[in-house]
């Protein structure tokens, strides 16, 4: 037999696994950094991947108290008298940031929401970049008949543009 199709994963097979934050949105009266150190001072605490991308740009974050994570929502804390929370848009309301949110997700960015006492105040863009040779082995696999579908958590947004930039069509 002869391999017809092949899976892969997305993260750290077709991308580097090296996310970083690419793009902070955020509401009147709340600045970028406000919104990187309070997503920080929860972040430190989680076990997600893309909580890394997260910290690295805020080093020096305060610790949040009374953190508590809800596994494939986000997390949530004090920090400061105020309670903030992080995570994924399907868990907190983007608000008024939700056509800036499909946006960075329509460019291949996963988003994260946070929340200041209850109320929106910023969104962040993370993205993990292709590996630079992905688009070439995947033109060569199509032209030899093997035809790739890509395995990720993300989501359609997301996983369209990251898949189009790879050349995946599946």
């Amino acid at each position: 037999g002869t391999v017809r199709h092949v899976a892969v994963d997305k993260t750290g097979t077709l991308t580097r696994n090296e996310p970083t934050v690419a793009r902070v949105a955020t509401i009147a009266g709340a600045t970028k950094d406000e919104v990187l150190v309070w997503a920080a001072s929860l972040e430190g605490h989680s076990t997600h991947p893309l909580a890394t991308a997260i910290t690295n740009a805020v080093p020096d974050a305060p610790t949040a108290e009374a953190v508590s994570e809800t596994a494939g929502h986000g997390i949530a804390g004090t920090l400061d008298g105020a309670r903030i929370a992080v995570g994924s848009p399907r868990w907190l309301d983007a608000g008024s940031l939700a056509d800036q949110v499909q946006t960075m997700e329509s460019e291949g960015m996963t988003v994260v929401i946070v929340h200041r006492n209850d109320h929106p105040v910023g969104a962040i863009g993370v993205r993990d970049e292709l590996r630079p040779e992905v688009p070439e082995v995947i033109a060569t696999l199509t032209r030899h008949g093997i035809a790739v579908t890509m395995l990720t958590g993300d989501n359609a947004r997301t996983a369209a543009a990251l898949a189009t930039q790879a050349g995946i069509s599946d």
